[in-house]
């Protein structure tokens, strides 16, 4: 990763996503390796870049197990006392992925089992995944019908974004910390935030239920604007 620097206005704070593919138990060449992820784009990536590319020279066939997080996650408690698991590598975003290493349910991995741990930035880096996207939250607006776009979370409370701002459900961690660094200055403060929150509700917030719906809502117009990680901006 090149260094990169981005202004504290452009974006939400602190707040990004950590996609990391949690590894359960290590496929063997010439077997098939379940890969617990999200579908829509998220799959179509991997399988693009690593499962066809990488995975299936090395005769191992990959099987994407699509859906999303909590019952992912929930899958991985309820087989904890099996002997074997039903996914191999499941893919979680930071902190999914925390809750999982500190329930005992991946595997401990370092620099031996995976080489190229040693490009991981090291406050990204962690012994029961491995991050493989990283992003910041920002806002995004349609420029060909928004010339003055918002410039922080704050211009979204103004009355010409009623009923045109959309975000995803599954960035509202990330949210709640964009809201407390507006408001506090710290990632921290969640009463403050989620005082913030309900206020941009009442300004008509749209809820999507995966990232791949906020494009549709763009293109149909039902949205202006959106909260999003910068990556699936560009996709």
């Amino acid at each position: 990763m090149s260094e990169f620097i981005l202004s504290r206005r452009a974006v939400l704070g602190s707040a990004a996503i950590l996609a990391a593919p949690a590894i359960i138990r290590g496929a063997r060449a010439a077997e098939q390796c379940v890969v617990g992820t999200w579908g829509g784009d998220y799959a179509s990536l991997l399988r693009e870049n690593i499962d066809d590319p990488l995975l299936k020279p090395a005769g191992i066939e990959v099987v994407q197990d699509v859906g999303d997080e909590v019952p992912r996650t929930s899958k991985m408690y309820a087989q904890k006392k099996l002997p074997r698991g039903t996914m191999d590598i499941a893919c979680l975003g930071a902190l999914w992925g925390y809750r999982v290493h500190e329930g005992d349910l991946v595997e401990e991995l370092d620099d031996k089992k995976v080489p190229n741990l040693k490009h991981i930035l090291p406050n990204l880096n962690s012994p029961g995944f491995v991050p493989h996207i990283y992003s910041a939250q920002v806002l995004v607006y349609n420029p060909d019908t928004v010339k003055q776009p918002p410039q922080s979370m704050s211009d979204l409370l103004e009355l010409k974004w009623k009923g045109k701002v959309g975000v995803v459900s599954t960035a509202g961690s990330w949210i709640l910390q964009a809201a407390s660094l507006l408001e506090t200055g710290t990632t921290t403060d969640f009463d403050k935030a989620k005082a913030f929150v309900t206020k941009l509700a009442a300004n008509g917030l749209r809820l999507y239920p995966q990232t791949d719906t906020l494009a549709p809502a763009f293109k149909s117009g039902e949205i202006d604007v959106a909260m999003i990680w910068l990556a699936r901006s560009f996709m």
